[in-house]
């Protein structure tokens, strides 16, 4: 995107957590609930 390189924060004051580390931070948590989630029910499976 040509027209945002120059500036440094596109985003208003209100939505400046939405940077890479937050991002980061809820695709990890996702993955652990979903692995969480998998191995709980491939253990209820084999029982």
């Amino acid at each position: 995107m040509i027209v945002l390189q120059g500036s440094t924060s596109v985003l208003p004051e209100g939505l400046q957590f939405l940077k890479p580390g937050w991002w980061l931070l809820h695709v990890l948590a996702f993955a652990l609930v979903f692995v969480y989630g998998y191995r709980r029910g491939r253990l209820a499976e084999r029982r």
